[in-house]
């Protein structure tokens, strides 16, 4: 009998996986049909997502928020905001010497 190398018959057969394999197969094809079962929602909820939030918090002096429901109140707020933003424009700010 030869020493070392390959011995024929041995190891496992060609096309066989392993019961580790096996159960992750499982599990993927288990994932893959609850996603699929969600697609509708998923895909909405990923739209709404990338296109941003579509309302506006305004917060009261108590620190409290609220949503503005009333395009009187939206307007408000921005002209609030802009009556205090006294910060001179980014390009007479100073920059850092690199």
């Amino acid at each position: 009998m030869p020493r070392g190398g390959v011995r024929p018959g041995s190891g496992r057969k060609k096309g066989s996986k392993e019961p580790q394999t096996i159960d992750k197969e499982l599990k993927r094809e288990e994932l893959r049909k609850m996603i699929c079962a969600q697609m509708q929602p998923m895909t909405e909820a990923q739209i709404n997502h990338a296109q941003g939030v579509s309302y506006m918090v305004l917060r009261a002096p108590d620190g409290t928020f609220a949503r503005a429901t009333d395009v009187k109140q939206i307007d408000a707020a921005c002209a609030a905001g802009a009556k205090r933003a006294s910060c001179a424009p980014c390009s007479a700010v100073p920059q850092a010497a690199a």
